[in-house]
């Protein structure tokens, strides 16, 4: 016989909830804000710029040539408006062990403003300069293979780039994935020079080669699946994608000759170029299920928010914000189709201060609505705001274009 009192054992609830780990933003420290008084009304504020104007000689009897001159407008628009909603029972928040408005409120927020920090990060896919191979000996457009000892060169030719277009040297920002912080670092400890953690507000870690260095999970990423040959029925496409926190989803495509009704299915096109095109319609529409694909499940599609896809003839590019990078993956028959290494992309973002322009027109804020015909209400989030890279902008960026097809998903 065993003694058996567990029915009387008394179970317990935390005074909290377990904490989330967002990223940082670092939007804040490295966009300008200059227009946002101007546009407290309206939706779009024109900023022009001059044509260059060159040195002539003088005639002999001090004649001179006129110059035409060409004023070009660009503008910022308000044009990104954001809710987050959700909605919660009276009764719930009668019974519920903690303030379930408040702290999911408080999410809603924090994810509004990563949203607006994946958009800005993203904008260096508008940088007038790159580093990529070309810069330190390879080939040009192809990701670099960052080592501890070629780390160095890297902000060297990130600060040949911005040299050579006049950029100020006040201001200048690098923000870094933690994959390249940790290269820097095992950098500055082989020449044993003193680098403290510095991590503060928004994910500045410390000053480099005259850089404040920011670190983030939000940086912006691209890459090609190549996909010249017609795939077989049951070839598969995968993008290991980290949600909010980190954690790391693997979403797949199936190629499938008849479309069937399993989330991810891609209709194999009749050549190479319409599988493409499906495969392209499948990401960027996920929530679609057609003759071509079948809509992936409702936790996968969120996870493909704010991806874009563009087909040709004999592949696809992937572009991601906010995501830091993507692990992929493929069982394709043709071993020569395959996600190309070279152009798995994580472009870190160089510039200087106010290179992008951003307007939040409103602020992350909440309202809540009562929900006809239901004892409860809606909680609403949202925000407005506009971005622009003007050309000035454009002259101050530097994308850093790091290979990432060997990071892993642990």
């Amino acid at each position: 016989m065993a003694n058996d009192v567990s029915a009387s054992f008394p179970e317990y609830w935390s005074k909290r909830m377990q904490l989330k780990h967002y990223r940082e933003d670092v939007f804040r420290d490295i966009a300008s804000f200059e227009e946002t008084a101007m546009l407290k009304n309206g939706d779009t504020v024109h900023r022009p710029y001059r044509s260059n104007l060159t040195v002539n000689d003088l005639g002999s009897e001090g004649s001179y040539s006129r110059q035409d001159i060409t004023d070009t407008d660009e503008s910022l628009t308000i044009d990104q408006e954001k809710e987050v909603a959700f909605y919660v029972k009276d009764l719930d928040v009668i019974q519920h062990n903690y303030a379930v408005r408040n702290l999911y409120a408080d999410e809603a927020a924090v994810a509004l403003s990563n949203g607006i920090d994946g958009d800005i990060l993203g904008e260096v896919a508008n940088a007038d300069n790159t580093v990529d191979a070309a810069d330190l000996g390879g080939t040009a457009d192809q990701g670099i293979v960052l080592t501890s000892g070629n780390v160095s060169d890297v902000f060297l030719a990130a600060t040949e780039k911005l040299d050579r277009r006049n950029a100020p040297q006040e201001g200048r920002f690098a923000i870094l994935s933690p994959q390249v912080i940790r290269v820097l670092k095992e950098n500055i400890l082989e020449r044993e020079t003193a680098w403290g953690d510095k991590v503060g507000e928004r994910g500045f870690i410390g000053m480099y080669d005259n850089y404040r260095i920011y670190k983030s999970n939000g940086l912006y990423w691209t890459g090609t699946l190549a996909l010249a040959t017609q795939p077989t029925n049951g070839d598969t496409v995968t993008l290991n994608i980290p949600d909010s926190e980190g954690t790391r989803t693997t979403v797949t495509f199936t190629f499938v000759t008849n479309i069937g009704t399993t989330a991810g299915n891609v209709l194999i096109g009749d050549n190479a170029a319409a599988s493409n095109t499906n495969f392209t319609a499948a990401i960027n529409d996920p929530a679609t299920t057609d003759a071509l694909s079948v809509a992936l499940t409702a936790a996968n599609q969120a996870l493909l928010k704010d991806f874009a896809a563009t087909a040709s003839a004999t592949s696809t590019a992937v572009t991601s914000k906010g995501r830091g990078f993507i692990v992929v993956g493929d069982t394709l028959t043709d071993t020569t189709d395959q996600w190309t290494a070279t152009a798995q992309i994580q472009h870190n973002f160089f510039g200087v201060k106010g290179c992008v322009d951003l307007v939040i027109q409103v602020k992350p804020n909440m309202k809540i609505k009562s929900r006809d015909g239901y004892i409860g209400d809606d909680i609403v989030s949202w925000n407005v705001y506009g971005k622009k890279t003007f050309a000035e902008g454009a002259r101050r960026m530097v994308a850093v274009k790091i290979r990432s097809n060997a990071y892993t998903a642990a």
